[in-house]
């Protein structure tokens, strides 16, 4: 996938790292060029030029603009790359599936097929939307940190230690929810299946506990209403993050620098980001890993050597009858006379009827 996909999904992850941390810095120029304009004014000294002023706004302007059309190419890149992956997978399952052995066969059976397509090429096609994630936001976490530890000072780690206690809660539940999720997409997909073979009871059995031990991590973050979902925790936390550094700052530091202050709630909001999709990317690289170890198995199973049907490209309509008679000799009343019947190639076709087993034979 990498050899066909890699270019259009790589790409994606350069836009995601791309663009992000100059924004702040430029918020903390513009105040500082803004305060320095105001003290001359008050000392009754000439202003700076407001030239630089206008230039970094512009740039600031441009900056987001720029941010803006990564994000989007980042997540259209990688969610076209999931659906390209989907569509490639279930394609060539499907070619290598009606191309088994039957030794083959004994240990891959046509459910097993169903449910790769079903549960194991969606896992791929979601861990593409998130992969960048995993890797990225290691990257986006340490310059953040830099730049808020040469901004702010020692301040910053008590703002940033609650972001490393609550990643691996969210990260637990979300897998869990990951998982209730998978688990439903496989019975939904199969309950034909499900109904053949009355699996109705063991499938709600691994449901419910899926689901009792998602609740057990839920409650376990449910200190208060407004921290009742992963979801608002996610959203609240860079501002509680950034409070607690911002605390921290005004007890240890005797100045209060109204720049540093507005650059700091910029970088934690820029972890947001880090605390929406991180949960989301570990869970979903470990289902993909292992769906790729099980597609591994199906697309390394035996296959019959020879072509088990040829097919002629030139070939005309696959069904073409002209002024066709069937009497059956033990059904006397059921006659079909002057019939004219012209099926193409790649078209589907049934007879329906009572008499459809006396019928086809006789074509």
């Amino acid at each position: 996938m990498n050899d066909v996909l890699g270019h259009l999904f790589w790409i994606g992850g350069v836009f995601k790292v791309t663009a992000q941390l100059v924004g702040p810095i430029l918020v903390k120029t513009i105040i500082n060029f803004a305060k320095a304009h105001a003290t001359a004014k008050e000392a009754g000294e000439e202003p700076p030029s407001i030239g630089p002023g206008i230039a970094m706004t512009i740039g600031l302007f441009f900056v987001v603009i720029l941010a803006s059309i990564f994000q989007h190419q980042f997540f259209w890149r990688s969610m076209t790359t999931g659906v390209l992956a989907h569509a490639a997978l279930t394609a060539s399952i499907y070619q290598h599936g009606v191309r088994l052995s039957g030794k083959a066969h004994t240990t891959l059976s046509n459910l097993d097929i169903l449910n790769h397509i079903l549960t194991d090429v969606s896992r791929i096609d979601n861990c593409a939307q998130w992969f960048h994630a995993a890797w990225t936001a290691p990257i986006q976490v340490t310059v953040c940190l830099i730049i808020l530890l040469t901004q702010l000072g020692p301040s910053t780690l008590a703002g940033f230690s609650l972001f490393v206690v609550i990643i691996p809660i969210l990260e637990r539940i979300m897998a869990g929810k990951h998982k209730t999720r998978g688990v439903l997409l496989e019975v939904l997909g199969s309950m034909r299946v499900v109904k053949y073979f009355c699996y109705e009871v063991p499938f709600l059995k691994r449901i419910f506990d899926i689901r009792d031990n998602e609740l057990q991590g839920i409650r376990k973050i449910q200190h208060s209403q407004s921290a009742k979902s992963p979801i608002t925790l996610e959203f609240s936390l860079p501002v509680l993050a950034s409070t607690l550094a911002f605390v921290t700052y005004t007890r240890v530091t005797a100045g209060f620098d109204i720049a540093i202050i507005f650059s700091l709630f910029s970088l934690f909001q820029l972890l947001r980001q880090l605390m929406m999709f991180l949960p989301r990317a570990l869970s979903n690289i470990t289902d993909a890993r292992n769906a790729v170890g099980r597609l591994q198995k199906c697309f390394h199973a035996e296959v019959l050597t020879d072509v088990p049907f040829l097919i002629d490209p030139t070939q005309g309509p696959a069904l073409d009858l002209k002024e066709v008679e069937v009497e059956p000799v033990d059904e006397q009343p059921f006659q079909v006379q002057n019939v004219d019947m012209r099926i193409p190639r790649g078209t589907l076709a049934g007879v329906v009827g009572r008499m459809s087993f006396s019928f086809l034979p006789s074509l």
